[in-house]
């Protein structure tokens, strides 16, 4: 059995790994919107700064997990141990990332969002994403009272982090931001809209679910849902808020499905209700929910000018029923089939539940 002090360690190395992993993602995202407003780009651009920060927080968590390792072998044993052990590995390959994509402008010039040091960032952020949400459900049932109350909270922002980090890592593939001077990594058209379609709204439903169930309270994945919204509001709207602004009250409106989702993941038990509902509410919410990025995806498709952000919200609004309409059923029927994979296929990643409810 672990010590109290071990204990007490653990949970404070995954609270700063949470915080880690939320200033990471906001801060690629904010850096993406930042080129895409072709503004100057130095290496003390806020968006870096944030980016920065998170990096050095999940260094820091993941070396006082290894840390604790080295002398706690019983660890070892325990499912808590892949946490940590995630968490080296994906601050492990941040390090090597930045090196990297110094590297990879200085042989190749400029790059787009998809380029082998972005992916290899992308992917570190994603694993310390996880080790945050998987170390906080499995460290919770060792803790006290309180500090229970705490490591459940602290799951809210961790899988926050992880939904937006996921979306982000989609987008990787889909968008058409991958072109540079000497690669261009842009996906095609038309598999780039049949891949977002498909793996954007499973995904989504994936992770509504699994929070709803580990952190196991009514209004818990609403929550998760609104911090994902004020995340994107922050690091992609309000930053181009001369064109994308207007939007802004529509788009919070997206945490409307959200609230019904929750309420019948919570409400309906065991009955297929709480699996299909949820599902499909946050599937087919999916192409608003992921304004301002996916409609670049979409653009293509519906005969959309993308040649700059400001195209975004005239081109949106005049194609946002023939979109919706187009994205409603398949994006539902995946969310269905994400919510299925996470109640039935996914192990759940506490065992709380039987002090929570």
């Amino acid at each position: 059995m672990l010590s109290v002090n071990n204990n007490s360690i653990l949970l404070a190395a995954l609270l700063v790994a949470t915080a880690g992993a939320f200033l990471q993602i906001a801060g690629v995202s904010w850096d993406v919107t930042s080129h895409i407003l072709r503004e100057p780009e130095t290496f003390f651009t806020p968006s870096y700064a944030v980016l920065y920060a998170g990096a050095g927080l999940a260094a820091i968590a993941s070396g006082i997990g290894g840390a604790v390792l080295l002398k706690s072998r019983e660890l070892h044993s325990r499912s808590l141990y892949i946490a940590f052990k995630l968490l080296i590995i994906g601050s492990a390959i941040e390090l090597v990332s930045g090196p990297g994509d110094f590297m990879w402008h200085e042989a190749f010039g400029v790059d787009g969002l998809m380029s082998p040091p972005h992916l290899a960032l992308a992917t570190g952020i994603l694993v310390n994403a996880v080790a945050a949400v998987v170390g906080l459900a499995r460290i919770t049932p060792y803790m006290h009272s309180s500090e229970q109350t705490l490591a459940r909270a602290a799951m809210v922002p961790a899988f926050a982090a992880l939904w937006f980090s996921a979306i982000w890592y989609i987008y990787m593939f889909v968008l058409p931001l991958s072109n540079g001077e000497n690669f261009q990594f842009n996906p095609d058209p038309a598999a780039a809209v049949v891949i977002a379609t498909i793996a954007l709204p499973l995904v989504s439903a994936m992770i509504f679910t699994v929070s709803a169930r580990t952190i196991g309270r009514l209004g818990a994945a609403s929550a998760v849902t609104a911090v994902v919204i004020g995340m994107n509001v922050f690091a992609n709207i309000v930053p181009a808020q001369q064109h994308l602004m207007p939007f802004l009250l529509w788009y919070l409106l997206t945490i409307i499905p959200a609230i019904g989702a929750d309420i019948a993941v919570n409400r309906a038990g065991p009955k297929m209700g709480a699996i299909i509902i949820p599902g499909a509410l946050i599937g087919m919410a999916f192409y608003v929910f992921n304004f301002p990025m996916l409609p670049m995806t979409f653009a293509a498709l519906l005969s959309m000018p993308n040649q700059s952000i400001s195209d975004l919200l005239p081109s949106t609004h005049a194609t946002l029923s023939q979109a919706v309409t187009m994205t409603a059923i398949p994006g539902g029927l995946a969310g269905i089939i994400g919510a299925i994979i996470a109640s039935k296929k996914i192990k759940m990643l506490q065992v709380i539940g039987a002090v929570s409810r």
